[in-house]
């Protein structure tokens, strides 16, 4: 239901002239705990980047990690980053 209101308020904004807020903010970061129940296994961040220059084409970027702490090293050890490339260019199929 709130899709539809957002999308509104986006479309409104650009009849005013005024370009519409970007979904995410560069700076923006999440942060998980990973875990079990009551253990902690690790943690997770996702981090919006400044946008980029991906193969010609401007395009937001963002960063994700995956750690585990020494107690879970001990069974699996994760060290994981993910960078993620998106454009909201309808006609730009390459970076969906």
């Amino acid at each position: 239901m709130t899709a539809p209101f957002f999308h509104g308020i986006a479309r409104a904004a650009e009849r005013l002239g005024q370009p519409p807020k970007p979904a995410f903010e560069v700076g923006e970061k999440l942060t998980y705990s990973l875990g079990w129940q009551f253990i902690v296994a690790g943690h997770a961040t996702l981090e919006v980047l400044p946008d980029e220059d991906w193969e010609g084409r401007e395009a937001r970027s963002f960063q994700m990690t995956a750690k585990t702490n020494k107690t879970a090293d001990a069974l699996f050890e994760v060290r994981d980053t993910c960078l993620l490339y998106t454009s909201d260019a309808a006609d730009d199929p390459t970076l969906v």
